[in-house]
């Protein structure tokens, strides 16, 4: 008899959740989820919520939200978005633990993979330039100020001004304080008035041990970062190998399909239980961006088994044609994220490298080469993408070829949220 692969089921051995990555033989939903009331920060508004969560981790750095109450929670948080524990939220709202909302798993990746850590390493290259450079020498200069020029004065107020300014906008409690200090320096005069070069002295002395302060926390808060990123790449590419499998589970069910319509010997029953398993997998599970997918991988997964089940062949497979052809398109998606990450960080730097640019063509090439080649990749899709997301492409290509970074990245956000 004619024989073809299945792969394994991953649940006959006990689930490997996409979570925790642990195997049980309790169902997956249930480990790890809790009802917590959170504080949370959607699109910059806190508010205090109930909600079921799941840990994908021990601890609760990251959560998932499983279930809020209502579908959403004042109407921004729903099932699959992705918690993540913000510190400076906390002490603002002086509550033991906080988190900021993120829509899509990659938003927050690109947040502390990318834009934090960009952020910590410019924010080291300033303190560097001012406690190592900047801030000694004007403590120097302090040290020959009395009876000094108007002249020298107004050039001194000017080098203070002008290192405060290296710290405008920031909303660190240290960085604010020194800031404060050097604009109080710069006018070398004391409390009551008197021209004191000493004053200023102190000042700026204060002022340099705040910002070295800060600059030995920075390596650490750069180091959390880095184990936020970490940890939800690994989310994503649990969600990615369950994709994967799939794939896999579902050309194995397409050839048992056809040798069945051929009028060879297949196990339409076993194989119908087995769509209806991984339906019930798919359906325990969901973290944005591959909620909706999901979505259709339950809808898709089920009627494929029930049609099966009524000997319905034909329905079976274009059941399993429409589901292998959005998990073909669901593979361009590493590549627009990437494009998008880099254009993220060229948009705001307000500036862009050489290697960056055309890295961002190359993977926006690389999927319109696709749709190219599979014109008819959406057919039968609840909702064709193919005609919006390569119209988008093409004109992030034409931006991203002129250096309008900040327009090719709008574009690709927009594509993005189209898979």
């Amino acid at each position: 008899m004619e024989t073809d692969y299945v792969p394994p089921s991953p649940h006959a051995r006990g689930t490997r959740d996409l979570g925790t990555g642990s195997r049980s033989l309790s169902p997956p939903s249930h480990r790890g989820d809790e009802v917590r009331t959170v504080y949370v920060s959607a699109d910059g508004k806190p508010r205090r919520a109930t909600m079921m969560v799941h840990r994908p981790f021990p601890g609760t750095l990251i959560l998932i939200v499983c279930q809020a109450p209502g579908g959403r929670v004042n109407g921004r948080i729903t099932r699959g978005d992705v918690l993540v524990r913000n510190r400076d939220l906390a002490d603002r709202l002086r509550v033991p633990a906080a988190y900021t909302v993120y829509h899509d798993l990659h938003d927050a990746l690109r947040a502390y993979g990318v834009h934090a850590r960009d952020g910590y390493a410019a924010e080291a290259a300033t303190l560097a330039e001012l406690t190592q450079e900047l801030l000694p020498e004007a403590i120097v200069r302090t040290l020959d100020m009395a009876g000094l020029p108007e002249r020298q004065r107004a050039c001194w107020e000017r080098d203070l001004t002008r290192m405060a300014d290296m710290l405008k906008g920031d909303r660190d409690e240290e960085k604010k304080t020194a800031r404060q200090k050097l604009q109080r320096a710069a006018g070398l005069d004391d409390a009551l008035g008197r021209h004191n070069p000493s004053a200023a002295r102190a000042r700026t002395m204060a002022a340099t041990s705040r910002l070295r302060d800060r600059q030995e926390r920075v390596p650490d808060l750069d180091a959390h970062c880095a184990k936020i990123a970490a940890r939800l790449t690994i989310i994503g590419l649990r969600a990615v190998a369950m994709l994967r499998n799939l794939e896999a589970v579902v050309a194995a069910a397409q050839r048992h399909v056809r040798r069945a319509a051929e009028g060879k010997p297949a196990d339409l029953p076993a194989l119908a239980r087995r769509l209806f398993h991984e339906a019930q997998h798919f359906a325990s599970k969901a973290v944005s961006p591959y909620r909706r997918l999901f979505a259709h991988c339950v809808a898709d997964l089920s009627r494929a088994s029930a049609a099966l089940g009524e000997g319905r062949l034909s329905v079976a497979a274009q059941r399993l044609d429409v589901l292998d052809r959005s998990l073909q398109l669901q593979r361009q998606r590493p590549a627009l994220d990437e494009a998008l990450a880099l254009a993220s960080r060229g948009a705001r730097v307000g500036t862009h490298r050489v290697a960056d640019v055309r890295a961002v063509q190359e993977k926006i090439e690389s999927v319109r080469r696709f749709f190219a080649e599979r014109p008819r990749i959406d057919d039968g899709f609840r909702r064709p993408v193919a005609r919006d997301l390569d119209a988008l492409l093409a004109t992030a290509s034409e931006r991203i070829g002129r250096a309008d970074v900040a327009g090719a990245r709008e574009c690709l956000a927009e594509a993005v949220r189209c898979l």
